[in-house]
């Protein structure tokens, strides 16, 4: 399979990315200029018309979303690196809650929020870290006892919380740990754009 992914470091992208090193699969980058808008420019475009990175061309079928993206190509590699229970399992369900969960509840949480501030459209950021820190007492990974795509995508994601994760003990374990490995050191240690800005 031919993979392109189109993105830049330091946004959603990465937990793309991150999918992809684990798997440790071969991939072209394609690391756009947001600043110039590199991203808008027609042949992107053409390619995914509402220009919001990251997508992928796989084999020349355009998929965007990070969460999808990420899905896919755990169920293409499973026979390689297996991210992601065996379909229709409890497992399985449990990985796509906490991957819909850390792309959707958690990155849209709202700090500015007091606790169960109603009616909210997003969740208070502190109530979802209370939440966060009760369930990662009684766990390593996530979801279906092992390292999953939910686990890329919810450490990923937690990078961006404005936190120490003082008063926050299992998160800043769970944290520490899942951005210790080295796929996701890889990413971090790149520069965002060719030229170096």
């Amino acid at each position: 399979m031919r993979i392109e992914l189109f993105g830049r470091p330091y946004n959603r992208t990465d937990r793309v990315q991150w999918t992809l090193e684990e798997l440790d699969v071969p991939y072209e980058y394609r690391k756009l200029d947001v600043f110039a808008l590199e991203h808008r420019a027609g042949v992107y475009r053409d390619l995914y018309g509402l220009a919001r990175l990251p997508f992928v061309r796989l084999d020349g079928e355009v998929l965007f979303e990070s969460g999808a993206i990420m899905l896919a190509l755990a169920e293409h590699f499973r026979s390689k690196v297996d991210l992601l229970p065996d379909p229709d399992s409890v497992e399985q369900r449990e990985v796509l809650q906490w991957l819909f969960f850390a792309v959707s509840t958690l990155d849209a949480a709202d700090a500015s929020l007091q606790s169960n501030a109603d009616p909210a459209a997003f969740a208070p950021l502190i109530d979802v870290l209370a939440f966060l820190e009760q369930t990662l007492a009684r766990r390593r990974y996530i979801a279906a006892s092992r390292f999953t795509i939910a686990d890329i995508a919810l450490s990923n994601n937690l990078k961006y919380v404005d936190d120490d994760f003082s008063g926050h003990p299992h998160i800043d374990r769970y944290f520490s740990e899942h951005t210790s490995r080295p796929a996701y050191r890889k990413i971090l240690a790149q520069v965002e754009y060719k030229g170096d800005r």
